[in-house]
């Protein structure tokens, strides 16, 4: 049965965080959008041209333009997640989200981002590859703020998604997982072309550096929940 269940009304405290998040979420992607037209533009559309047009630009891993976006990653993930937990709550029943889990949560997707890079630097210095880091890094980057920008807005989507029913969440979750794999392909596919690794390496490196860390922060929101 599908019904109509109006957020605001119901859960406005997620309600206001969900939408102050969002507003500095769409603050960040101005800024980006002024100061930096042409790379955003490329950022957005395709992560490949973006990549062939700026690969000189490899060593300018902390510019402000990537602090930028790495701040619009995280607030994009926070969403992302408050909309799936949020939607489940209601299909459920079950209090998928408490405002002790949402803190955690803001907290525990910031380690996420932060871990993920220092597995990188960890893995690079273990098989001695360490040059390569600047350039890995930029390819990375440059599908994480791709990926970011469209999961900031499907997560707005799902968030005001009018009908929750079960078969609905089951779609999206479907889609979500698609939509990571595809970015992950992609990635997968231009570290081949683009640096010196051996398949093995390439392999092992996004198992730890991308999907391990995927893995462990939704085993811990399910395991919050149960």
């Amino acid at each position: 049965m599908i019904s109509y269940l109006p957020i605001n009304s119901s859960q406005p405290f997620y309600h206001n965080f969900f939408l102050i998040f969002f507003v500095i979420g769409l603050f960040i992607m101005i800024i980006l959008k002024v100061l930096y037209p042409k790379r955003y533009n490329l950022n957005t559309s395709s992560p490949n041209i973006y990549l062939f047009a700026y690969e000189s630009q490899a060593g300018y891993t902390f510019s402000n333009y990537n602090a930028l976006n790495f701040l619009l990653k995280y607030i994009a993930w926070v969403l992302f997640l408050i909309a799936l937990l949020t939607y489940c709550q209601y299909v459920t029943g079950a209090s998928c989200l408490t405002p002790q889990l949402l803190k955690q949560l803001s907290l525990f997707i910031g380690y996420y981002l932060l871990v993920k890079i220092l597995i990188e630097v960890i893995y690079f210095l273990m098989i001695k590859k360490s040059g390569l880091l600047p350039r890995i890094r930029f390819i990375r980057l440059s599908y994480e703020n791709f990926g970011a920008f469209y999961f900031f807005l499907y997560a707005f989507l799902i968030y005001f998604f009018p009908y929750k029913n079960l078969g609905a969440l089951l779609i999206i979750l479907a889609i979500s997982t698609l939509w990571m794999l595809w970015i992950l392909l992609n990635f997968q596919s231009n570290i081949s072309k683009h640096v010196n690794l051996k398949r093995y390496q390439i392999f092992l490196y996004l198992c730890l550096s991308e999907i391990l860390p995927f893995i462990a922060i939704i085993g811990w929101i399910i395991f919050q929940i149960l």
